[in-house]
C-alpha cells in the first residue's frame, strides 16, 4: 500500500503513475537516441567524424551539468555505447589487437579495446603485436591495440623496434587491471571438479589454483571461448578467464562469475597503446611518447634527456633496445607529461632531435586512467 501512496503523491498534478511516467520517459529517450543517430550519420556524410577521445573528454562536464542520482561510472558506460553505436552506423571501427604473445577474444587487450570503443566495433585478434602493426599500416585495421607493459612480464621491448619500422602514431593509452576468475554454472567452488583454461592463463594462475583448489583436474584448451564452451557443456566444471574489474566477464561469455582472484599475484596492471595512421594530436593531450636513437653510453642518453629539463614535466624512459644494424646505437621509448605538439615545446624537441640519430614524437594524447 505504501508504494501505491507514493505513486499517488509523486504523480500529483500530472495525472500519471510513476510507471506511466517511466514508460513515457523511455519513449522520449529513444526519440532522442534516434535523433542523435541521424545527426551522427549526417556528420559522417559531411565528412566529419566523432573522435572517441574528444567525446570522452567532455563526459565529466556533461555528467556534472545535469545533477541526479546516476553515478558518473554508469554514465560513462552508457555514453561509450552511444558513441560506439553511432560510429557503427557509418562503418564499424576495425580494431586489431594482441597481447604480448597472441591475441585472444576476451583477453586483456580485447577488454581494454572495448573500454575505449564499446561493443559495436569490429574486433580482430591477431597472433602478435607485429601482426597488429602490419594490419594498421596496410589499412586492414583502422586502429590497433598493442601491449606496452604489465606488472607480470614487464616492458615489451619489441614495441620499440616496431615503431622504428612502421610510420604509425599513438592515439591513446589504455590501462587495464589484470586478474583471473572462474566462470561456471555451479553455485560454489566445492562443486567444481574440472577447470578448462588456456595455457597462458594457467601459467599466470598456477600457484593460486594449487593453493585454493588442490588436486583439481585441469584441462588446457586453445582459447578462452573453448574453455567457456567446455565448461558450459561439462558437469561440475569451470572456465578460467581474464577478469579486469570493474569489467564484467559475463558481457563477453555466457557463464556467470563464480569466483574472482585466481591470479598468482594481486594488483596487476597492463598498459596498452592505441596505434593508428599519422594525424593531428588528440584533443586534451597532456602526455607524449618519444622514440629516439643515440649512442649506448650513459652520457649520450643524458645529453638528450637534459633538453627537457625546462619543461617542468615528469619524464620516464620506459623501454630500450640495441639496434640490430648497429649494436653501438640504442633506441629508447620515453614518456613525458607534456603535449610536445604544442608550439611552446617545439624548441625543446628540436634541440633533443639535434642530439639524436633518430627522433620521433610518436604521439601526444590524453593520459589514461590508471
Amino acid at each position: 500500500m505504501s508504494g501505491s501512496s507514493e505513486d499517488t503523491e509523486s504523480s500529483a498534478g500530472c495525472g500519471k503513475t510513476l510507471q506511466e511516467r517511466l514508460e513515457e520517459t523511455d519513449r522520449q529517450l529513444l526519440e532522442l537516441l534516434q535523433r542523435r543517430a541521424g545527426l551522427s550519420l549526417s556528420l559522417g556524410e559531411a565528412g566529419g567524424a566523432e573522435n572517441p577521445q574528444e567525446s570522452a573528454g567532455v563526459v565529466a562536464e556533461l555528467w556534472s551539468s545535469v545533477p541526479g542520482p546516476l553515478p558518473e561510472e554508469h554514465f560513462r558506460i552508457i555514453y561509450r555505447e552511444i558513441l560506439s553505436s553511432a560510429r557503427s552506423l557509418r562503418a564499424p571501427r576495425r580494431a586489431a589487437f594482441s597481447d604480448i604473445h597472441e591475441g585472444l577474444y576476451g583477453d586483456f587487450a580485447h577488454i581494454a579495446a572495448r573500454e575505449l570503443l564499446g561493443a559495436s566495433a569490429a574486433y580482430r585478434p591477431l597472433e602478435n603485436p607485429d601482426a597488429v602493426f602490419r594490419a594498421v599500416a596496410s589499412g586492414e585495421a583502422d586502429i590497433g591495440i598493442v601491449p606496452v607493459e604489465n606488472s607480470l612480464e614487464g616492458v615489451t621491448p619489441r614495441i620499440t623496434e616496431l615503431f622504428l619500422t612502421h610510420d604509425l602514431t599513438i592515439k591513446a593509452e589504455l590501462y587495464c587491471r589484470t586478474g583471473y576468475c572462474l566462470l561456471s554454472g555451479e553455485q560454489s567452488l566445492s562443486s567444481v571438479h574440472s577447470i578448462f583454461a588456456h595455457p597462458r592463463s594457467l601459467a599466470r594462475c598456477w600457484t593460486a589454483l594449487q593453493k585454493r583448489l588442490p588436486g583439481i583436474r585441469i584441462v588446457p584448451v586453445e582459447n578462452h571461448i573453448e574453455a567457456v564452451n567446455w565448461a558450459e557443456g561439462t558437469e561440475r566444471a569451470a572456465a578460467l578467464t581474464p577478469h579486469a574489474p570493474p569489467h564484467d566477464p559475463e558481457l563477453l561469455f555466457p557463464l556467470p562469475l563464480l569466483e574472482p582472484g585466481f591470479e598468482n599475484a594481486s594488483g596487476g596492471r597492463a598498459r596498452f597503446f592505441v596505434i593508428g595512421a599519422p594525424g593531428r594530436a588528440e584533443p586534451g593531450a597532456g602526455k607524449s611518447t618519444l622514440l629516439f636513437t643515440t649512442g649506448n653510453k650513459a652520457e649520450d642518453l643524458s645529453r638528450v634527456l637534459h633538453c627537457f629539463a625546462g619543461l617542468d614535466a615528469d619524464l620516464a624512459v620506459t623501454a630500450s633496445c640495441a639496434l640490430r644494424e648497429d649494436p653501438a646505437q640504442r633506441a629508447y621509448l620515453a614518456d613525458i607529461t607534456a603535449d610536445l605538439a604544442q608550439p611552446r615545446c617545439a624548441g625543446v624537441a628540436d634541440r633533443a632531435a639535434g642530439r639524436c640519430r633518430t627522433f620521433k614524437i610518436l604521439g601526444s594524447y590524453p593520459a589514461g586512467d590508471k
